[in-house]
């Protein structure tokens, strides 16, 4: 087994010269979760009961630009000489929403100033005294406590961030302790992905050169490009006998399976260019942390190419508590035009930090190059499309490349469902064609008269069906802090650490994640204390300061350039991109902090 004594952050594959750069991605981030990631705490879907998604943040020192070439398969071979690392990786499958949340954590537990003994603890910790109003305060950050989007690739990139975050943080007390010392300012270490590209005065910081970073994924991402072709199971009900299908023709290799179109279960956002013909039913909301003040979301038949779609959910969940993130192919495409690292980091990085390339794993079931053709229409020709139709001519960026390669995740959702198909083919009666079918293969009605006679629920093909797993791993590197070498576990429903459920407000503190936005919040605020580059705007009476208002500080272009590329703002009716008609969040997912 692994024990806590991990390796260092920065695993390195040895290179092979030939192989592709995707493969080495891939190898080095596989890697990574087999060998840095450890199995005995948890977090990991259990094997045959579970499925998850992985991604992983790679960084590449010293190779030059990579080149997708014919079909995007063959990415420029690498050199000996160059050194892949992981920078961020994580898993999950889960999104929520903030409300449903907030509203099962706790309040303030008194009117009155709570007296705690104030001597050492039994662990040798001291306790301090926590009054109402401190309370509130912690209340008033609840919304940015919760990881919202669980998703591997959202969490991946959140876990990129943290990482820029600890640099800038780590530079700027360096850079202070240096000056006061007159020894100048310090060098970073070979595994940091910034450097200065300003004085430290004023910082900015940029990537460094000879660097570029991959994103592998262990499936495709879900949204548009996972809508590609696959063999699915060739079943024809028949007669012959309750709770049994037939399948057309005697050869099982060549008749078990025919084509069939990957579902992406994510939702279509219903607009002006939206075909209704292939909508059978219309979602209407008002998602409580959204500009939007009334989103529909269509359940498709047919499904459509190139459409902004939100996370899949429940239909009959109540729009309070109906999460409005999007897909994570729209929001590749978005990170593709604006950037990885958002708004605040914006203080100190303004050039985008974009992917070079993304990697996904074969999905077994797929016909021909239908996946890596989803791929290329999802993701770098809609970032290429966005360009074009945006109109800030500042916008110096390219779209990614995008690699399906042959290495796979065995615990992915593609893998979990070819396994499954697979078993039930091979349950299948040889010679009479019959394949006996469990009971939660069929409908309500035939279920329920299954379930009311013995005889007829002793199935052959009793092979289980792996579901999602509720856990989320990260992992990000860090030169300056142990914990961050280490795994967070969050639960993917809640957006919180794992954990007993908190009783107290403080108690909700300690179970905030790492990557939430209340953490990177804090992060801005220290960063901006120890430069120029920008003030903290005035808060309220009580010294709190808004997540919203922060942002908003940083630089008006910015906000031009995400209203131009996004909607919503002045100049939307100039914006006719695939982005337009993002779900943006809205004041009520706001929240404050107080600065005291």
């Amino acid at each position: 087994g692994i024990t806590t004594s991990l390796p260092p952050p920065h695993t390195t594959m040895p290179s092979c010269s030939e192989t592709t750069l995707a493969d080495q991605v891939a190898a080095c981030a596989l890697h990574h979760y087999h060998h840095v990631l450890p199995n005995h705490n948890g977090g990991k879907p259990q094997a045959g009961k579970e499925w998850t998604v992985y991604a992983a943040v790679i960084a590449c020192q010293g190779r030059g630009s990579t080149d997708v070439g014919d079909g995007a398969h063959h990415v420029n071979s690498v050199d000996d000489n160059d050194d892949l690392w992981v920078v961020s990786c994580a898993t999950g499958t889960k999104c929520t929403s903030v409300n449903s949340v907030v509203s099962s954590l706790p309040t303030p537990v008194s009117t009155t100033d709570i007296s705690v003994d104030t001597t050492p603890s039994s662990k040798g910790t001291f306790k301090r005294n926590v009054s109402r109003e401190e309370e509130t305060k912690i209340c008033q950050s609840y919304n940015g406590m919760i990881l919202k989007d669980s998703h591997a690739e959202v969490l991946a990139r959140r876990g990129l961030m943290a990482a820029l975050w600890k640099e800038i943080e780590h530079t700027l007390t360096q850079s202070i302790k240096e000056q006061s010392k007159n020894n100048g300012a310090p060098s970073p270490t070979s595994k940091h992905l910034l450097e200065v590209a300003t004085p430290l005065s004023t910082p900015q910081f940029r990537l460094k050169s000879g660097i570029t970073l991959h994103m592998y994924i262990s499936d495709s991402p879900c949204g548009d490009a996972s809508i590609y072709e696959i063999k699915t199971m060739k079943m024809q009900e028949s007669n012959q006998s309750e709770g049994s299908t037939k399948y057309s023709g005697n050869n099982i290799a060549t008749d078990g399976f025919e084509p069939g179109l990957n579902f992406t279960g994510a939702k279509i956002i219903m607009s002006a260019n939206t075909s209704t013909k292939s909508i059978s039913s219309v979602l209407t909301f008002t998602p409580a942390t959204s500009q939007s003040s009334v989103i529909q979301l269509g359940r498709e038949d047919i499904q459509q190419l190139g459409a902004l779609r939100l996370k899949s959910s429940r239909s009959n969940i109540p729009p309070n508590q109906r999460s409005s993130s999007m897909c994570c192919s729209d929001k590749l495409v978005r990170w593709g035009v604006l950037g990885l690292q958002g708004r605040l980091l914006s203080t100190f990085i303004r050039d985008p930090i974009c992917l070079s390339s993304i990697c996904v794993s074969r999905d077994p079931r797929s016909l021909e190059e239908g996946q890596l053709v989803a791929l290329e229409r999802a993701l770098p020709t809609r970032v290429e499309n966005t360009l074009k139709s945006s109109l800030e001519a500042s916008l110096s960026v390219g779209p990614p490349t995008v690699a399906v390669i042959d290495q796979t995740f065995d615990n992915s959702k593609s893998a979990s469902e070819h396994r499954y198909m697979i078993s039930q083919v091979d349950n299948r009666i040889p010679f009479g064609g019959i394949v006996k079918v469990s009971t939660q293969q069929l409908g309500s009605n035939k279920r329920r008269k299954m379930n009311n006679d013995t005889e007829k629920t002793d199935c052959s093909c009793n092979v289980r069906k792996e579901s999602a797993c509720g856990m989320s791993l990260n992992w990000h590197q860090s030169q300056t802090s142990t914990e961050a070498n280490m795994p967070e576990i969050t639960i993917g429903a809640s957006g919180l650490k794992r954990g007993k459920k908190p009783k107290k407000p403080r108690d909700a503190l300690n179970c905030a994640s790492r990557l939430c936005r209340l953490s990177f919040f804090q992060c801005w605020m220290k960063c901006v204390k120890m430069s120029s580059n920008c003030s903290v705007p005035n808060g309220d009476s009580k010294g709190g300061r808004s997540y919203k208002q922060c942002k908003d500080s940083v630089d008006d272009n910015a906000a031009v350039c995400v209203d131009s590329i996004l909607g919503g703002g002045v100049r939307e009716e100039y914006n006719t991109g695939p982005l337009r008609g993002w779900v943006r969040s809205g004041i009520d997912g706001d929240f404050a902090i107080s600065l005291d």
